[in-house]
């Protein structure tokens, strides 16, 4: 019985014939495909599934008083097919399995659907591949002979293809889709939109697929760049140029050293280049100066929106560049590969092309709008300039320090600062996993700012309410991250303490312990965060308690904060490291307690950073890999 309901069991799990690790999935392959068109139309009220087959249409197929539009290919590389069924796109598509296009029987019921009610004819589209031409030839011919009134148009916009080889199609499909339907919907007849869709797709329009990846290399002794001779590895990041999605085939390889190197090599590929330079024939646009282009950019599915804008940004400015006049773009996931990162599909147009492009559609994968923001147009001047709160803004409330009280003040937090600048690599390490690697890159961009802030005397040293809300305002800013707000928040309870006292009123050291008090419950009350869950109230909290009974044991309150810090090791990146926020705490409080003491024997304070870093060389290895 068990074995029994073990075999009934929805999850199974397999092992993939080319990887040792377990692919498990909730249905078979099969069940995927079938259930997940399914689940399609039941999202979509407007689509039906023919019953029988793998094809889905629009349910007002037979009510349409136009050419109607047939796609397809294999299942797998969603949106692409079955999400361009609607208004303003396709009428039906015909979905394969993840290793074949549909059959010629599913293509030809699919042709006999279409043709009910039909006067004005059917349009297949097709990518040009070997197996499309022969299904969907074969389906085709047999229509023709009972008579339906159907026409093919071949996509072939691959930038690749090997001596005495037609190009294949690409993601361009999808454009060829939009002007078809566009041209089916305005009343255009069957061949005039077989012929001007099959004019462009042949020479009007190029794509270019681009696998990014990252791979690592073992340099040798003998290699230049190794400086004590023992070998190591490093990481690089590979392009290439991917000719066939499906049979994963490559054509160029290189190894970047600069992102306008990516730029470059799409570039190439995709405009025509009299010099041949490898076995296939590479670029096939001729664009000039003032020639007016669409783009596509397809997200094959493993980059994140922000990386791949950054591409699109890095391609159109050096388009731009070259004076090619981009009226559209788009860029979205109209086509899914796990052996692709991204694509370019560009496209030569005039204005009847692109009212095509901009008639209405429903389909979900298409954007909203296309319309391209050339670089002089992307930014709008601030109304405020100043991201930083300035000193003449805020106004001097509550006690006012004498002039060399506010000069040491100066000096100690100049201490601080430089501890802090210091410990950037190490803090980076221990909050690694917490802050993916970059907490300490962020702190030491605040302290940065406020050493600029001190040496351009625009720092209110005077008065400690202005400091304080200065610097509350310098770590919301420059620190970009969760422990940047808190203290932002802690900063700003502390310049609130100071309204307590009149202006008249001197600063005694007491009323540095109030306003630590008052930012920490500043943060508790702004972020609910609790002593004993590895924030940095860890390590005030243990500073404050030794500050409130004798505020100048300052040299006594970094070592609580310090000690409190060690005692949360293991709750962050690695169980040998304290939590990093605690961990800075300790840095900066043992800065300030060494900047105190050094401004009472009227030493040298820049000498006294150099051990708030201890112990700060790294072993790990840094999985980030940025390019200029």
């Amino acid at each position: 019985m068990a074995d029994e309901q073990c075999k009934q069991l929805v999850y199974r799990c397999r092992t993939k014939s080319t990887n040792t690790e377990k692919s498990c999935t909730l249905f078979t392959l099969d069940e995927r495909i079938d259930l997940g068109l399914q689940g399609l139309v039941k999202a979509n009220k407007d689509l039906v599934l023919l019953k029988g087959q793998r094809t889905i249409l629009r349910r007002d197929y037979q009510n349409l008083n136009h050419v109607r539009l047939l796609g397809g290919g294999r299942a797998g590389f969603e949106p692409l097919y079955s999400g361009f069924v609607r208004p303003g796109m396709l009428t039906a598509v015909c979905v394969g399995d993840k290793h074949s296009i549909p059959s010629v029987q599913t293509i030809l019921s699919s042709l006999r659907e279409l043709a009910i009610n039909s006067t004005k004819g059917i349009i297949v589209i097709l990518q040009n591949t070997i197996e499309g031409k022969l299904n969907f030839g074969l389906a085709v011919e047999c229509a023709q002979r009972e008579g339906i009134l159907v026409k093919i148009v071949l996509v072939k916009d691959n930038c690749l293809h090997a001596e005495g080889r037609k190009r294949t199609g690409q993601v361009g499909v999808v454009l060829v889709y939009k002007i078809a339907a566009a041209m089916a919907e305005t009343g255009k007849c069957l061949e005039e939109i077989h012929d001007f869709c099959q004019c462009v797709s042949s020479s009007e329009l190029v794509t270019v697929n681009i696998r990014i990846s990252s791979e690592k290399i073992t340099c040798s002794q003998n290699s230049d760049v190794i400086l004590d001779k023992r070998p190591f590895q490093c990481k690089l990041i590979s392009c290439e140029v991917v000719d066939d999605l499906i049979q994963q085939k490559v054509a160029c390889k290189i190894l970047l050293n600069r992102r306008q190197e990516l730029v470059d090599l799409v570039l190439k590929f995709l405009f025509y280049n009299p010099n041949k330079q490898s076995e296939y024939v590479e670029g096939t646009l001729v664009l000039g100066p003032d020639e007016r282009v669409v783009l596509l950019f397809n997200n094959f599915g493993s980059t994140d929106d922000l990386e791949m804008n950054a591409i699109v940004n890095e391609i159109t400015n050096e388009l731009e560049k070259r004076e090619i006049k981009i009226e559209q773009i788009y860029v979205g996931k109209f086509m899914r590969s796990n052996f692709a990162t991204f694509s370019l599909t560009v496209m030569k147009i005039n204005e009847n092309i692109l009212n095509h492009l901009n008639h209405p559609t429903t389909v979900n994968a298409w954007p909203s709008t296309g319309l391209f923001n050339d670089s002089k147009e992307i930014y709008v001047e601030p109304f405020l300039s100043e991201p930083v709160v300035p000193s003449h803004i805020i106004k001097e409330l509550g006690p006012i320090l004498p002039e060399t009280t506010a000069t040491k003040i100066g000096k100690v937090i100049d201490t601080m600062c430089l501890a802090i600048i210091s410990c950037e690599d190490q803090i980076n390490r221990i909050g690694n996993e917490k802050f993916s690697g970059n907490i300490g890159t962020f702190v030491k961009k605040s302290a940065a700012k406020i050493k600029i802030e001190l040496q351009e005397g625009r720092l209110n040293l005077k008065s400690p309410f202005s400091m304080f809300k200065q610097l509350s305002a310098i770590c919301s800013e420059e620190m970009s991250s969760q422990v940047g707000t808190y203290y932002g928040i802690m900063l700003e309870g502390c310049s609130q303490a100071f309204l307590e006292y009149l202006r008249t009123t001197a600063v005694a050291p007491f009323m540095w312990v109030n306003a630590l008090e008052k930012g920490i419950q500043a943060i508790e009350h702004f972020s609910e965060v609790k002593l004993g869950e590895q924030s940095l109230l860890d390590a005030l909290y243990p500073m404050l308690n030794v500050l409130k009974i004798n505020p100048d044991k300052i040299v006594e309150a970094a070592e609580a904060a310090e000690i409190s810090s060690w005692k949360t090791a293991g709750s962050d990146s690695h169980e040998n490291y304290p939590s990093v926020e605690t961990h800075i705490v300790a840095i900066w409080s043992r800065a300030l307690a060494e900047g105190v003491n050094l401004i009472q024997k009227e030493g040298d304070i820049s000498k006294s950073v150099s051990s708030s870093c201890s112990g700060d060389k790294s072993d790990g290895e840094s999985d980030i890999v940025i390019l200029d």
